[in-house]
Formats: C-alpha cells, sequence, structure tokens
C-alpha cells in the first residue's frame, strides 16, 4: 500500500508543479530530487526490503514533506496578503465584513469542508483516502470526469474544468439526448425493432412468438 501511495503522490505532485507555477516555482529545486527516486521507490519489493531501500522512502518522504510545507506557507501569505489587501482602511474593514457576512455561510462551509469528519484519512480497500477537505482536493483517480462529492474541477483527459461548467454540459447533453429521442421516437422504434428481431429468432427456431 506505502509503495502504490508513494508513486501515486509523485505523480500528483509533477502534474501540480506543471499546472500551477507558484508550485514549481518553489520546488524547482526537489523536484529533481523526487524524480531520481522514482525508479528507486518503484522497484521496491516488500519481500526483498532492505535498508537502502528504507533510506530511498525516507528521503522521498522528506522531501514530499518540504514541497507541502513550503506550498502550505506560500499559500497562507498569499491569503494573509489578501486580507491585509482588503482591510487597509476602516471603510475597507466595514466592506470586508459587509461581504464575509453577505457570503460566508459556516454551515456550508463546514458541509463543504467536512469539518465534523473524525477520520481525517482513513485506509479502505489498500489506498489512504483523504476525508478532509473534499472541497480543495484534487480529483486524481479518474480521467473520465469521475471524482468524490464536493471535488473543485472535474478531470476529463488530463484537461481539468470546472466542476460547475462540467455539469452544466452533462446536464444540457443528457437534455438534448433525451429531446432528440423523444423527437424522433427513437424509444418505441427501438422497442418494436427488438420485438420483431426476437420475433424473427422465435419464427427459426419454430417456437410460436
Amino acid at each position: 500500500m506505502i509503495k502504490s501511495e508513494i508513486v501515486l503522490d509523485l505523480a500528483r505532485i509533477k502534474e501540480l508543479s506543471v499546472e500551477r507555477k507558484k508550485i514549481a516555482t518553489i520546488s524547482a529545486s526537489l523536484m529533481k530530487q523526487l524524480e531520481d527516486l522514482e525508479a528507486k521507490v518503484k522497484t521496491c519489493d516488500a519481500n526483498k526490503f532492505m535498508s537502502d531501500n528504507a533510506n530511498d522512502m525516507r528521503n522521498y518522504l522528506n522531501l514530499v514533506n518540504s514541497v507541502y510545507i513550503k506550498v502550505f506557507n506560500s499559500n497562507s501569505e498569499a491569503r494573509d496578503k489578501s486580507i491585509r489587501d482588503r482591510n487597509k482602511t476602516d471603510a475597507d474593514k466595514e466592506a470586508f465584513v459587509k461581504l464575509k457576512n453577505d457570503y460566508m455561510n459556516e454551515a456550508m462551509a463546514d458541509l463543504v469542508r467536512n469539518a465534523n469528519e473524525f477520520n481525517k484519512i482513513i485506509e479502505q480497500e489498500g489506498r489512504l483516502i483523504q476525508r478532509a477537505d473534499p472541497v480543495f482536493l484534487e480529483p486524481y483517480q479518474s480521467d473520465l470526469g469521475n471524482s468524490h462529492f464536493f471535488a473543485p474541477r472535474k478531470k476529463v483527459f488530463g484537461v481539468y474544468f470546472d466542476t460547475f461548467k462540467f455539469n452544466l454540459c452533462v446536464i444540457w447533453g443528457m437534455s438534448l439526448i433525451m429531446w432528440f429521442t423523444l423527437y424522433f421516437d427513437l424509444l418505441r422504434k427501438l422497442i418494436d425493432g427488438l420485438g420483431n428481431f426476437f420475433s424473427g429468432l422465435s419464427k427459426k427456431k419454430g417456437v410460436p412468438a
């Protein structure tokens, strides 16, 4: 399980570093080291686990931890800077408080962040599943638009789409298919076609339809 999670996590870090310039800039010096460790991690055999493998695992985890810490600190600083910029004057502070009161819903925030979940990460079927903050978790297990509940984006063939726009397109697509089916009476034609097909088979076998 640890081996598969490490390989998957390394792939996610690479993907984020390509898409997000901030992560690429912060972790530029560490990404090369992570790439060098990838081959070693993939060749680890649980039945022949040696001290060198343990050192590779430890070095990898330390590097991943460093990347995540740097990204977290950078994002925290950007958030704090945004808040400071919105509270420079008394008028700005009043507008900021009004904006928060008008659009901030604590119950909804707790729901999309799954704040009441005690187990932030669980093990299921040999995988580690993040339960906390699903609204901030990028989908990574499917390229066909499947994702966890409250996912901020959908991933289709390696390309990310905003969840709202993606779902809207799916609803419109299903509506158009339904309209096309009803307009040309395809459902009745399909049922009649299947009935004729099975009726023909019955006649060939000499069984009354």
